[in-house]
């Protein structure tokens, strides 16, 4: 963390002071399955995957094997902290996959991830697909239950984008 001086020797005007105290104030209390504690600086931009993986790293645990849980809920990796619904100076709990709660919860959505196709005229359909699928295998699935060509209507080349979390990512197809 920076120090107060830190702030203010890199600060132009009193209002950045606060906000490099904030950004630099983000920590989450992970509780491992040991009981130990450790305090990790995180931002909000972080995902909840990306702070299990780290907390993962320092006790040597295998990530795939576990996950978090705040106040009894197993939460979804794929979130970033912002979103997460956790408090800043949190307590996360690492749990292990084979716990009943986490089990009943893969259950639910058997390593599917929900999406929506939403279109310039503002329907959207859901679908639930594969952690792997690309852009182009959603878009045909999509394509099967509106009985349209959204991969190249009338022989256009066309450049779908996709938007999450504020971040577009986009694929070409020739």
């Amino acid at each position: 963390l920076q120090t107060v001086s830190d702030c203010l020797h890199n600060s132009v005007c009193g209002k950045q002071v606060l906000a490099c105290l904030l950004v630099d104030a983000m920590l989450v209390t992970i509780v491992y399955p040991t009981n130990h504690r450790l305090q990790f600086k995180i931002n909000p931009n972080l995902t909840l995957y990306q702070i299990l993986d780290e907390a993962c790293l320092r006790k040597g645990l295998e990530t795939a094997d576990h996950a978090l849980k705040f106040h009894s809920r197993i939460l979804d990796l794929a979130l970033t902290f912002r979103y997460s619904r956790v408090p800043v100076n949190g307590t996360l709990e690492i749990v292990r996959r084979e716990d009943e709660d986490i089990a009943d919860h893969q259950n639910v959505v058997k390593n599917l991830v929900k999406i929506a196709v939403q279109f310039t005229d503002g329907t959207r359909v859901p679908k639930h697909v594969e952690p792997d699928s690309t852009l182009l295998q959603i878009l045909k699935l999509v394509e099967n239950d509106r009985n349209q060509n959204l991969v190249k209507p009338d022989g256009e080349e066309m450049h779908p984008v996709v938007v999450y979390l504020n971040t577009e990512a986009s694929e070409t197809f020739d």
